[in-house]
């Protein structure tokens, strides 16, 4: 292990190696995102006494050093530091740039830009600072640059923390930060809906069954949210942005960790399978909330130090117990230790960011998330190989039954008493199993029918949904647009059948509410589902069908992935649809529709007047009367 983490910190600092620093920073027409790190000096203050007068005086000039790094980090510090750059615009026009700091801990931040000789303008930010005072409500700190046409402006930052110090600055046009804020917020959001869908999944699983694994899991969960929401500054931007401005970074980490230690104890059984170990977990248990008391009295730097030195050994043990009940063939250690390493390596390398052993940038910022995205649906795998394994031990169990009775009839019969009682005990084991499967079926169809609107959005609007197994991949929605009066209506199908296709369904439903004003146009939407299901639905497709309804005009505008046209019904005849019907999404990336020209395109059809418009799935093309083996679609 001790070799594995070797090779990964070197493969990181291969990519990540500083590029050499140049002085000059040139904006023009085509400029959309400079790192300020390659293009600025920095100047440290360890007394924190040095004032804008001072550090701009020319006796401090070489006191100034170049920054060789795009994201510098100078770890736990009392010092404060200066930074200046110079801003030179060779645009025909004025332009407004977005000056970006990529962390959301750093407590004061003094910008001061200058107006003219010697005369300053100064934006103060911070964390512990009201959200309200920043020019743009964002998770990070971004200030808005007014750059006239054609000048050099110089600029001087200031930069005070109890916490890590760190200075990754980013230079945006406007048009590249909003464009890069999309996509980040889009990440954050199905990372998010992911954590959240399995909360409430495994808490509606720990309420029917009552299994203390999940308790642990879902407080471990609700704990990471906590922590993971305060790290990247978006709990400041929604839950408290006037509240809390303290840093509370030691018990974001001691919550789940406790949980976790926890949860890893119940579902390996170390009490019976690692009797040290498990003694081991619960002293780290303890262990790592001595530092959230300590803060009061060691100070905040020397509790999160603390709390790094006590994480990395944690997660290692972690890891190590998983590995032991491995070889011990254990069958939950080989789901836990698939989940659990990838996701304790994306802890690892966080914590060497925090420590500065490792540097500030994508690739470290966001290890966690994405090992915690990959433990997640591991371990949703890992709920369905449960099943799984119960149907085995049934039929197992059923297999031994009927052997067992075959044996016993040529038996005595006080023999054959004493077997049967033991037959019934290996029953009423059997059906305990077969009723807790049931249940947990039963939750999953609860689930997904939660997913289906439960009122139509008008009265001229009908539906109905009844699935051919308790849970399975046919879906559909309504979507409201307040200010036109418009109506849209979403319907799906995924293949295959049962849980895998439910997921797969929520999956949609948590995309749909994520597409924004894609909404608003039937082929953007189809086409921004098919983008992010790529590569993520296990080889199963959907085919969904898309339109808009104006009442207004009694028209609809529609796009169709590889869907069944809709019928419209008159008091005299029925027809389809004529409008392209394309691929079905989670097939072909873009690049690959655009070169064979099935891109999704919108169409527009105007609906005769008194007529009906029907969307359906397959189950109604495949529905058949109790009286006839004729298709009843036939019928109809």
């Amino acid at each position: 292990m001790k070799n594995i983490i070797t090779y990964i910190i070197a493969i990181v600092l291969l990519f990540t190696a500083p590029l050499a620093a140049t002085e000059k920073l040139v904006l023009d027409n085509n400029t959309k995102k400079i790192s300020v790190g390659l293009h600025m000096k920095i100047l440290e203050d360890k007394t924190g006494t040095l004032s804008l007068d001072d550090v701009t005086s020319s006796k401090m000039e070489n006191n100034f050093i170049y920054c060789n790094s795009v994201s510098p980090s100078f770890g736990f510090t009392r010092s404060v530091y200066w930074v200046k750059f110079f801003l030179t615009s060779t645009s025909e026009k004025d332009t407004i740039w977005q000056l970006e700091l990529d962390y959301p801990l750093m407590d004061k931040i003094d910008l001061y830009e200058g107006r003219g000789q010697n005369e300053y303008q100064v934006k103060k930010y911070g964390y512990i600072f009201p959200f309200s005072n920043r020019d743009i409500r964002h998770r990070n700190f971004v200030f808005n640059l007014e750059i006239p046409r054609q000048t050099t402006i110089s600029y001087y930052l200031r930069f005070e923390n109890e916490d890590r110090m760190e200075i990754p600055l980013t230079l945006w046009s406007h048009d590249a930060f909003h464009e890069k804020d999309h996509v980040e917020q889009y990440i954050l959001g199905i990372f998010y809906g992911i954590l959240l869908v399995m909360f409430l999944y495994n808490l509606f699983i720990f309420v029917t069954i009552k299994d203390n694994a999940y308790l642990y899991y879902i407080l471990y969960i609700a704990g990471y949210l906590f922590f993971q929401s305060t790290q990247n500054g978006l709990a400041n931007e929604y839950l408290w942005p006037d509240f809390l401005s303290t840093h509370y970074i030691p018990l974001s980490i001691a919550i789940p960790m406790v949980f976790i230690l926890q949860f890893s104890q119940t579902i390996l059984n170390t009490k019976k399978n690692a009797i040290r170990l498990h003694k081991t977990l619960t002293v780290f248990k303890f262990l790592i909330t001595v530092p959230v008391p300590a803060q009061f009295v060691i100070g905040y730097a020397n509790s999160i130090q603390l709390t790094i030195f006590i994480l990395i050994p944690s997660l290692l043990l972690m890891l190590f117990t998983g590995a032991y009940c491995f070889y011990l063939k254990y069958r939950p250690a080989y789901f836990f230790m698939t989940a659990w390493s990838v996701f304790i390596i994306g802890g690892i390398v966080y914590a060497l960011k925090a420590m500065s052993l490792l540097p500030n940038n994508y690739f470290t910022s966001y290890a966690i998330q994405a090992g915690s995205a990959f433990e997640v649906i591991l371990l949703s795998i890992a709920l369905g190989d449960r099943i799984n394994t119960m149907n085995r031990e049934k039929n197992e169990a059923q297999r031994e039954v009927i052997t067992m009775q075959r044996t016993y009839s040529e038996s005595l019969e006080k023999e054959v008493y004493e077997r049967t009682q033991e037959l019934m005990v290996e029953q009423s084991k059997l059906k305990f199993q077969y009723e807790s499967m049931e249940k947990e079926i039963a939750l999953a169809r609860k689930i997904q029918e939660q997913l289906i609107p439960s009122d139509d959005p008008s009265d001229f609007i009908s539906s109905l949904y009844k699935p051919m197994e308790q849970v399975g991949g046919d879906f559909y929605d309504f979507i409201t647009f307040e200010n036109s009066g418009k109506i849209g209506i979403f319907v799906s199908d995924v293949s295959g059948h049962g849980v895998p296709a439910a997921f797969i369904t929520s999956m949609v439903k948590t995309i749909i509410l994520q597409a924004g004003t894609k909404k608003e146009n039937p082929s953007e939407l189809l086409l921004y589902i098919n983008e992010v299901l790529q590569n993520q639905t296990a080889g199963n497709f959907i085919t969904a069908f898309y339109c808009i309804y104006n009442p207004a005009q009694n028209t609809i505008e529609y796009s169709n992935a590889g869907h069944y046209q809709p019928y419209i019904i008159t008091h005299n005849t029925v027809y389809q649809l004529q409008g392209g019907k394309n691929t079905a999404i989670a097939m072909f990336p873009r690049n690959m529709l655009t070169k064979q020209i099935t891109q999704y395109k919108n169409y527009e059809e105007i609906l005769p007047a008194d007529s009906k418009l029907l969307l359906y799935t397959d189950g109604l093309i495949e529905a058949r009367p109790l009286n006839n083996q004729d298709l009843f679609f036939e019928l109809i």
